[in-house]
């Protein structure tokens, strides 16, 4: 269930429509994502190579928004970043996956943040009316 989970996100943020994050009414389901993102890192990838690779390519599209990395470790102790830089040592990790969650956490572990995701224009996203 988790893998496939993580399949569809990483689908579904792979055109890196990431500014659905922006807008409010999308405020829970953001909520939700950085719980689940959170449980993920805290608790299952250290058992599961899959999950761990898929969580890297999405963290590699989320990180591209502004909104996303300043809401992501508000944790007081940064508990999820110390658990991921803890991941970094994992037998299992490639040293490809390795070199990219460092990345990533340096990223993260700055504070300053970029929106680098190619804006899309917000007219083309919804349905027009009849």
């Amino acid at each position: 269930m988790i893998h496939n989970v993580s399949v569809v996100l990483n689908k579904l943020f792979s055109n890196e429509n990431l500014e659905i994050f922006e807008r409010r009414e999308n405020q829970t389901i953001f909520n939700l994502l950085v719980i689940m993102l959170h449980y993920w890192i805290t608790k299952v990838i250290q058992t599961d190579n899959f999950l761990l690779n898929a969580l890297t390519e999405l963290l590699e599209v989320l990180t591209k928004s502004v909104f996303f990395c300043k809401n992501f470790d508000k944790t007081p102790n940064k508990q999820v970043l110390s658990k991921l830089m803890m991941a970094t040592k994992y037998d299992f990790i490639s040293s490809q996956t390795r070199s990219r969650l460092i990345k990533i956490i340096s990223y993260l572990s700055k504070g300053v943040y970029h929106n680098t995701f190619k804006s899309k224009n917000p007219q083309k996203n919804y349905l027009p009316k009849d």
